[in-house]
């Protein structure tokens, strides 16, 4: 997950790859592989809250989620993030 300016953005690696890119009031691409299948996607972001202070970070927006450009659904996710204190 990469948190920076007005963007969020949500990549996977491994045996399953994807890569979600959200910016408030945006339509953008992204994708989905896996060893069974492979699509192209985007999202259209319509809410976006992000807030970073030192190391911890708060993130919260919603978006439509296209797959082959047609609307699978609409998704709202809210995140905080710290860092564990060392004890």
């Amino acid at each position: 997950m990469k948190l920076g300016g007005q963007s969020i953005k949500i990549i996977r690696h491994g045996e399953v790859e994807s890569e979600q890119t959200f910016e408030l009031n945006r339509k953008l691409p992204g994708f989905y592989r896996s060893p069974y299948m492979s699509f192209a996607l985007s999202t259209h972001t319509q809410k976006l809250e992000l807030s970073i202070q030192g190391l911890s970070a708060r993130a919260a927006w919603s978006y439509d989620f296209y797959r082959f450009d047609e609307e699978s659904g609409h998704f709202a996710i809210s995140l905080h993030i710290q860092e564990e204190p060392i004890s």
